[in-house]
């Protein structure tokens, strides 16, 4: 019984991490960039050197309001965390994105923060292409508050991340 448990939790891995690989597969890179923020390792996997400057800067930004707007709280889990800009039809290809969760047919999304399919010791968001700057950092904010509480052991909330998306964008503005 026990080996027939391992084998299926090895094929659901394998299903999950087929999911990033889809995706990843399906989408072009044409610069990568690294950076360490407040002691976490972020790569933003995009498509210019210029954008992943200003990407990196605003979730430098964004680390530094976090702080603020959850002052109480404190890391209980180290993970790096990988950024994808992806195009939005790929993103939405329920074929390509396999990892995600629909919550049905026509459901569209313009982000996802995971840790569930990423390797051990990694989280990756997933932002659309589809937006001009402003609502890319707004959307961008939001999935950073995902990341925030996942590494925080907070609940995730959606009205919290929301909250704090315009949150860090009315500051900024």
């Amino acid at each position: 019984m026990s080996t027939i448990l391992m084998i299926l939790y090895f094929c659901m891995l394998c299903a999950n991490a087929s999911g990033y690989q889809n995706i990843l597969e399906a989408t072009k890179f044409s610069n990568v960039s690294h950076r360490s923020i407040d002691n976490v390792e972020i790569y933003y996997h995009g498509t210019s050197d210029a954008d992943s400057k200003i990407r990196l800067s605003d979730i430098n930004n964004m680390t530094s309001s976090l702080k603020s707007y959850y002052s109480n709280s404190q890391k209980c889990i180290d993970l790096s965390l990988h950024v994808y800009l992806v195009d939005f039809d790929t993103l939405n290809d329920r074929e390509v994105a396999t990892f995600v969760r629909w919550k049905s047919k026509s459901h569209k999304i313009d982000a996802i923060y995971d840790a569930t399919v990423a390797p051990s010791g990694q989280s990756s968001i997933f932002i659309s292409t589809k937006y001009d700057h402003n609502k890319t950092s707004k959307i961008l904010a939001h999935e950073m508050a995902h990341y925030w509480q996942h590494t925080r052991c907070i609940s995730q909330s959606e009205k919290e991340a929301d909250d704090f998306s315009e949150f860090y964008i009315s500051g900024k503005t």
